[in-house]
């Protein structure tokens, strides 16, 4: 006769824990930031430097000191990411733009230029610029746009750079920076994004002749379209049709039409 089991006893309740470095330097760097908490700051740090693979362990320290905004951090980051022997511009690019939306950007620019692929250096100074700009600073990001040497990389920052000192009530400035943008329809996005802010009519029709130079149709119709509906966002609807019938494509000259018809007051 078998003798009865004996009943069980209950489990004892165990923290869950992450058995994966990468992963769980990540998960503490998150609830430091969320709390914030510089022991589980530190602890993330020690994790991410178990991990036995250079990029990884790179990444986990540059997520660490971008939620922390540790400089210290960053640099170990990027001492890592320099022994990385396939793809290391990427985790440079990465470190810079981390860097850059931590406001560090003196330190980000310096690591940009350790960027070895001029395309990717170009990049990592757009991502700069653009942090610049979104914290304000649109001197200092209009001066790294500026040393982007390929027009065509330098144009989405500058556009970036004039809508956001447009919103700010800084209309001139963002019309000079508006008009340094070469791509022409760039500028003329840029253009309509300043008239829109500024509720400047005449600055429409800056844009529609700037737009008319741009030599792609497809280009010319889709910088076309935001111009009319920056306008009927303003309610300027003879200007508004103007523009749509500058569109050659007639499915986008339809929609805008349909659009500008169900906006119209009744």
């Amino acid at each position: 006769m078998r003798r009865p089991r004996p009943a069980s006893s209950p489990r004892r309740w165990r923290r869950p824990t992450i058995d994966d470095a990468s992963r769980r330097a990540r998960a503490l760097a998150d609830i430091a930031k969320a709390q914030p908490n510089l022991a589980l700051f530190e602890e993330a740090a020690a994790t991410a430097r178990e991990i036995a693979d250079a990029a990884r362990r790179a990444e986990a320290l540059a997520d660490i000191a971008k939620a922390q905004r540790n400089p210290v951090l960053f640099a170990e980051a990027l001492a890592t990411a320099r022994r990385i022997a396939f793809g290391r511009d990427w985790f440079v690019l990465a470190i810079a733009k981390a860097q850059a939306e931590a406001g560090l950007f003196d330190e980000a620019a310096a690591t940009a230029r350790q960027v070895e692929l001029a395309s990717w250096r170009a990049w990592a100074l757009v991502d700069i610029a653009k942090a610049q700009a979104a914290a304000g600073l649109f001197t200092e990001a209009a001066k790294t746009a500026r040393q982007i040497e390929d027009a065509s990389r330098r144009a989405p920052p500058l556009a970036y750079i004039a809508k956001a000192q447009a919103e700010a009530g800084l209309f001139a400035e963002a019309l000079a920076t508006a008009r340094r943008i070469e791509d022409a329809s760039l500028r003329a996005g840029a253009l309509a994004d300043i008239a829109k802010a500024q509720r400047n009519p005449a600055l429409f029709g800056e844009a529609l002749a700037t737009a008319r130079q741009i030599e792609n149709a497809s280009d010319r119709a889709w910088a076309l379209v935001d111009i009319a509906k920056a306008q009927a966002s303003r309610e300027l609807w003879s200007e508004t049709i103007r523009a749509a019938q500058n569109i050659e494509d007639p499915r986008q000259r339809v929609r805008l039409f349909v659009a500008t018809a169900r906006a119209l007051p009744e």
